[in-house]
């Protein structure tokens, strides 16, 4: 596989794909100022990063606290352990903010399609498998059906 900067056509591949939220973001933020919570938003990003970077993950977008992530293949089980490391830092970083806000992170793996998408010729991912994603309903870390039997295969 291609590291992630050499893709330059759109391709299928089997890939993690993963969000992330943190539960009660709008009550957190609510009593900032808007720079404030620019400001927030960049260093929750500024935490995840790193970490996924470091498992050879790739933050696709970020939408406020939402992240969408994905893996390769053959990182399957680093893409979970960078879920773990991931509760772990962002949970201590909403600490100094709330009692309540978690980090909350819902992964599945499949066939989807990854490539640049104009104008900006930012990488992008799109298929069923972002969408099963998307709906996977769970708190903390939440694993698919299909990505704990790959795991365990």
């Amino acid at each position: 596989m291609k590291h992630w900067n050499k893709i330059s056509e759109v391709e299928e591949l089997i890939l993690v794909v993963a969000f992330s939220d943190i539960s009660s973001f709008a009550k957190i933020v609510n009593g900032m100022s808007n720079i404030e919570t620019f400001t927030f938003l960049q260093k929750y990003r500024d935490l995840a990063e790193p970490i996924i970077t470091k498992y050879e993950g790739k933050i696709i977008k970020q939408i406020g606290d939402a992240l969408l992530i994905v893996f390769q293949e053959s990182k399957a089980k680093d893409a979970k352990d960078s879920f773990i490391e991931l509760e772990n830092s962002i949970n201590r970083f909403l600490s100094n903010y709330t009692k309540t806000g978690k980090f909350n992170i819902r992964a599945t793996i499949g066939k989807v399609a990854i490539g640049l998408l104009a104008p900006e010729n930012t990488l992008d991912v799109a298929g069923k498998v972002i969408n099963e994603a998307a709906r996977i309903d769970g708190k903390g870390i939440t694993l698919s059906e299909t990505l704990k039997e790959f795991l365990n295969t």
